[in-house]
């Protein structure tokens, strides 16, 4: 029937698609927005280069400091991506 021609499809490809380009793209910057918060928010490293500020993180710290909140930023972010990107192909011939 047409009714079932024209009914959007859900292809899984493009929800898996969004989500894992999501989670990776904010993953891998990660550690960047860690060395700016910590900037921002510690003193002693307000005056430093951002490189220099990520050196110092870790050695205070060591450097697992700069993948603090990797877990839920890549979560967060893949779900995002993943129903942003699926819902809008499978809702664009529409």
């Amino acid at each position: 029937s047409t009714a079932t021609k024209n009914k959007p499809s859900s292809d899984p490809r493009y929800f898996l698609a969004g989500g894992l380009s999501a989670a990776i793209s904010h993953g891998i910057t990660t550690p960047i927005d860690v060395v700016k918060t910590r900037m921002q928010s510690d003193s002693s490293l307000s005056s430093l280069s951002p490189q220099n500020a990520a050196l110092q993180i870790c050695q205070r710290d060591g450097p697992s400091a700069l993948a603090a909140g990797l877990g839920p930023t890549v979560l967060g972010y893949g779900v995002e991506g993943a129903l942003k990107f699926g819902v809008y192909e499978t809702l664009k011939p529409v």
